[in-house]
């Protein structure tokens, strides 16, 4: 309980509010503290609204009705239409209390976006503690009210960024320059600042490249955070190099690295991420969150039984948590030939871009139409 209590007093809707009180104290019994794995649905369209709920770690996206394609069995979301997104919800947002407050079922569906932290208090319990406090209704009127303008002054739909993270199983030294040929790529399509997270050393301006990450996630500061977001977004539209190797070396915060993550990806499209070893925690959680693992593997004789047994580690170790999440990219050069998989032509692709090991990747058609399929931009006559 007490750690409730100093969840709620960090949030400006309790900053006046008497925690000492007994009756009170005994309300906050009733509250929970549950993790959400991403793409849970914590509650649908038509529902009766039950619930407030507070983010305390992740993000949760706000989508309007009858828009979406659920599993019902899992909860899970399915597919959805980015254009009825309404809004997102990081650390430290309320929602769900529209619905509770006016007494109606949820007009929109909520789903996680990462693997979210939430604190969620019953709708009863909410009511008594504004009853027993009216300065947290007065508070609660500001913050909606503040949310109302700002839905009306902005009507651009919300961004969510992608992340698209890389292995390299059979030459880990190779991952790096295939994601940062990747990033180029990229930039040239979409014609917006990329970001690219990687762990090598002796790269150059490494020690640029580190300073800058540890300066936005070791002394992590939304406010800090933002200013740099949006001075690169309006200033600089390149690849941004993010050296993260302080996170193989210092103590792993899970939920910190997840609020980075998700912050990043309100304002950048695409977050590359060359993965290091699985040893390391982080690199799960990379695997976990990301849209689409890029798998690289220099083709040969046996590389289709090998994608197979990759294929099924991944899966026992709940790396993939959607369909056609993983695509498989063979490295080969202009002479070798492939067999061509029909069934699975939607996860494995073959780049003619493989020379030796410790030269950097060819740029060809094949790589550009990979690029603008992963973008949701491939052309067709």
């Amino acid at each position: 309980m007490q750690e409730i209590i100093n969840l709620l007093k960090k949030h400006s809707l309790f900053s006046t509010f008497n925690f000492s009180n007994k009756t009170i104290k005994q309300l906050f019994k009733e509250i929970q503290i549950l993790d959400y794995n991403k793409n849970t649905i914590i509650y649908e369209a038509g529902q009766p609204a039950q619930n407030v709920y507070m983010v305390l770690s992740g993000e949760v996206a706000i989508y309007s009705n009858n828009t979406h394609d659920f599993k019902e069995k899992e909860n899970q979301l399915s597919s959805f239409d980015k254009n009825y997104l309404m809004s997102v919800h990081g650390k430290g947002s309320i929602f769900g209390e529209v619905s509770l407050l006016a007494g109606e079922t949820h007009s929109s569906t909520a789903v996680t976006i990462t693997k979210t932290k939430i604190l969620v208090i019953p709708g009863n319990i909410f009511i008594q503690l504004i009853e027993n406090d009216h300065q947290l209704a007065i508070n609660l009127i500001k913050l909606l009210s503040s949310r109302f303008r700002q839905r009306i002054e902005n009507k651009k739909i919300p961004q969510i960024g992608k992340i698209f993270c890389s292995l390299y199983p059979d030459i880990p030294m190779r991952n790096f320059k295939m994601m940062r040929f990747f990033s180029y790529l990229i930039l040239k399509e979409i014609r917006e600042t990329v970001i690219f997270i990687y762990f090598q050393q002796g790269i150059e301006n490494d020690e640029v490249h580190q300073k800058l990450f540890l300066d936005l996630y070791t002394q992590f500061n939304e406010d800090h955070l933002a200013d740099f977001c949006i001075y690169i977004s309006n200033n600089n539209k390149n690849v941004i190099y993010l050296n993260a190797i302080s996170l193989l070396k210092s103590d792993y915060n899970e939920h910190k690295l997840i609020d980075f993550l998700a912050y990043l990806r309100r304002y950048f499209s695409l977050i590359l991420i060359e993965t290091p070893s699985l040893d390391f925690e982080c690199s799960q959680l990379f695997l976990r969150i990301s849209d689409h693992i890029l798998f690289f593997h220099r083709y040969g004789a046996t590389s289709i039984a090998l994608k197979e047994l990759y294929l099924e580690q991944l899966q026992k170790q709940g790396f993939l948590d959607q369909e056609n999440k993983i695509i498989f990219i063979y490295e080969k050069s202009i002479k070798e030939k492939t067999p061509f998989e029909i069934s699975q032509k939607n996860t494995i692709y073959y780049l003619k871009t493989y020379v030796e090991e410790n030269l950097e990747p060819q740029e060809d058609k094949s790589a550009r139409r990979l690029i603008r399929i992963l973008l949701n931009r491939s052309r067709a006559l």
